[in-house]
């Protein structure tokens, strides 16, 4: 038996809703997960003596993209490298019981790793 026009119609719908919502979350999520690790950038910074200079560039998100955009290919993974150890370290600490001291010094030598490799 096939469903008539009115349950298809209703069916679209709610797909439509249920995308939109699902979007609409994700979005949130997102900026907020954006907002936090911008607030953390200055406090890793402190934390594992890392100049705020040379971390400047991760305090603002659109900045960091317009700099990023601007690079060299090179450059590019030298800065997402540098990037992701830093985003790896800001979920560690944003958890509620951040105390795995191990895997804080896995994550701290990944950043130092990043920092420290070659730019050409």
């Amino acid at each position: 038996m096939t469903p008539g026009p009115a349950a298809v119609l209703i069916a679209a719908g709610a797909f439509v809703l249920l995308f939109i919502g699902g979007m609409s979350l994700l979005f949130v999520s997102r900026r907020t997960s954006q907002r936090r690790f911008n607030q953390l950038v200055p406090w890793l910074a402190d934390r594992y003596a890392i100049p705020l200079a040379e971390l400047s560039a991760f305090t603002d998100w659109s900045a960091m993209l317009r700099l990023r955009r601007t690079l060299p290919r090179r450059q590019r993974r030298h800065f997402d490298g540098v990037h992701s150890a830093l985003a790896s370290l800001a979920i560690f600490h944003d958890q509620p019981r951040a105390t795995d001291a191990a895997a804080e010094a896995a994550l701290a030598e990944r950043l130092l790793e990043a920092r420290r490799a070659p730019v050409a």
